[in-house]
């Protein structure tokens, strides 16, 4: 389970380079000429069954080291029960996941499916398959791990919002971005963290054409529906189109460009001190 572990306890890391902020295409595979490296993040007291083994690429790490976004595949296994250390949202790409909760509720998810677990839910992670997941994890310790977690459960996020209020229209706080009319927007968010650095949700917007600016966040988007073409400040295009996800870091400037509606899944991070 990526992030089941502190950062400072996690054993068999690559090192990382030096992140450069930059629109980033995740490949559920890794890199092109590097894959998927092995990991050891589980470690055998964390086990009650299986000897899972580990494969991970980190395609993002916040300037502050406490955000971390990438791929994950895992073999067979099962989780003693836990207190969630970190905030975590994953798009699982193969296989399934059943979290089990205090009192013995169950929820499985699929692949395709989107949910998140809160930091401090006390929960077992188990799997019958090998699983491969994005995942976009904040594991901050300057903040304590909370006694009551935002959320009993782990959060699944649908793609149309909840089923008996569905998509809220977003007001649009300012229309000259846009070339030409602004757009139709609605979003859900399912998911605040504690501190209020982290949400995750689904937002559907009607063709748009943005204006370039400095990205105001930090964020992964998972496309559901439509494309988009961001263009970034040197004049590069880069196209995606669903089920594509990727990765936009604060201050990266780009136009976003979308000619058909478009439906996504997100996550986004506030990094602290961060210019509005």
């Amino acid at each position: 389970m990526r992030g089941a572990l502190p950062r400072a306890n996690r054993t068999g890391r690559w090192t990382r380079a030096m992140n450069e902020p930059r629109i980033l295409r995740i490949d559920p595979s890794g890199p092109p000429d590097a894959g998927l490296a092995p990991i050891s993040d589980l470690t055998p007291d964390m086990l009650e069954e299986g000897s899972p083994v580990e494969l991970a690429h980190d395609y993002y790490t916040s300037p502050s080291g406490v955000l971390t976004a990438g791929v994950w595949e895992c073999t067979p296994h099962r989780t003693h029960f836990m207190r969630y250390p970190v905030d975590e949202f994953m798009l699982l790409l193969e296989g399934a996941v059943t979290i089990v909760h205090e009192g013995g509720h169950e929820e499985t998810f699929h692949r395709g499916e989107a949910f998140v677990i809160p930091r401090g839910l006390h929960c077992a992670w188990k799997q019958k398959q090998t699983v491969r997941k994005i995942y976009m994890i904040l594991d901050d310790p300057s903040h304590p791990i909370p006694e009551k977690p935002v959320a009993e459960r782990a959060i699944r996020l649908e793609r149309n919002g909840p089923a008996e209020i569905g998509l809220a229209p977003l007001v649009l706080p300012n229309s000259s971005l846009f070339q030409g009319a602004p757009p139709k927007q609605h979003d859900h968010t399912y998911f605040v963290n504690a501190t209020g650095q982290l949400n995750a949700g689904v937002w559907t917007c009607t063709p748009m054409q943005r204006k370039p600016l400095p990205f105001p966040r930090t964020e992964l988007m998972c496309l559901l529906e439509g494309s988009v073409t961001l263009t970034d400040g040197e004049g590069v295009a880069h196209t995606f189109r669903a089920p594509d996800v990727f990765f936009v870091p604060y201050g990266v400037v780009n136009a976003w460009s979308s000619t058909e509606n478009v439906r996504k899944f997100y996550c986004i991070f506030e990094e602290p001190g961060a210019e509005e």
